[in-house]
């Protein structure tokens, strides 16, 4: 791939379709029509940024959600909510312009750092994150209490 077809931005509504068949391609079967609901609201949000990677002759090929973390003991900081690149295009920088992209808007936003939180399963996902920079912060369980009854997430 050549670099300079990839192209960097902020994700609109219209590109729910695109975002819907990463999002499962990541493990989270998505309608369109939630995507661009749930778009239009982090649009609302102070804090929350999505971007794609677009290749002009493919489309969009991933995108990063970032969104912000304040907790009581610890500085302000971004959290990556979401990094999904199209399986076809693995290993070929996109992921990496979507983290230095996420980065740089994450430096002009006053935060002090990043952090990501990565399935245990994702073996690719935490050599990339190594790889570039990213240290193990520490090992956790997670828990989840469905209030309406019905699975909200992929387990």
């Amino acid at each position: 791939m050549n670099t300079k077809e990839l192209t960097i931005r902020r994700a609109k509504t219209g590109d729910s379709a695109s975002l819907s068949s990463l999002a499962g391609q990541l493990g989270y079967p998505t309608q369109n029509s939630e995507i661009e609901e749930r778009l239009s609201a982090l649009n609302e949000y102070k804090g929350h940024v999505v971007f794609v990677a677009v290749l002009s002759v493919v489309g969009i090929v991933g995108w990063i959600h970032l969104m912000p973390r304040q907790l009581l003991y610890m500085p302000r900081m971004a959290e990556i909510g979401g990094l999904v690149v199209n399986a076809d295009h693995c290993r070929k920088g996109v992921g990496r312009a979507l983290i230095n992209a996420a980065e740089r808007w994450a430096k002009e936003q006053g935060y002090s750092s990043i952090v990501v939180r990565s399935n245990t399963a994702r073996n690719a996902s935490h050599a990339f994150y190594r790889g570039i920079g990213y240290r193990d912060m520490k090992t956790q369980n997670v828990y989840i209490k469905e209030l309406n009854g019905q699975q909200t997430l992929a387990r």
